[in-house]
């Protein structure tokens, strides 16, 4: 199993943050590789992110805290399986800087690991950065 964390610093409002990105199914909002975000009609928890260049995340929604989220991809074309992630803001006791974390779990499914690896990482890293923009 691989894990991936990735995580932002911020001086801005850790309910600010929260705000902008706390919308499991808004996720088009602010992370600029996804380009719509539908809910499943058959299932409410369930979102399908059309990303920017071609292919489609589906991902069910199995947790969620005043500000946190963990979800689970259900199908798409994401070359992972077993793939879980949590979504986190947070505040930093000595700091106070707010810090949004990003962390998933999964297995590479037909490409190298190293290379899924990347690709969840970079996804994170974009999409963190714009969050606190």
């Amino acid at each position: 199993m691989l894990t991936v964390h990735a995580e932002v610093r911020t001086p801005l409002d850790q309910k600010l943050v929260w705000g902008r990105i706390g919308d499991f199914f808004a996720i088009h909002g602010w992370h600029p590789d996804a380009e719509h975000t539908a809910r499943d009609d058959s299932r409410n928890s369930i979102r399908r992110v059309a990303l920017r260049g071609g292919g489609e995340a589906i991902e069910e929604l199995i947790n969620q805290t005043e500000q946190s989220y963990s979800y689970k991809m259900v199908g798409g074309s994401i070359p992972v399986r077993n793939y879980q992630a949590t979504v986190a803001v947070t505040q930093d006791g000595e700091s106070g800087e707010t810090v949004v974390s990003w962390d998933a779990e999964f297995d590479a499914d037909g490409i190298p690991a190293e290379q899924a690896r990347q690709l969840i990482t970079g996804f994170y890293e974009g999409g963190l950065a714009a969050a606190v923009s």
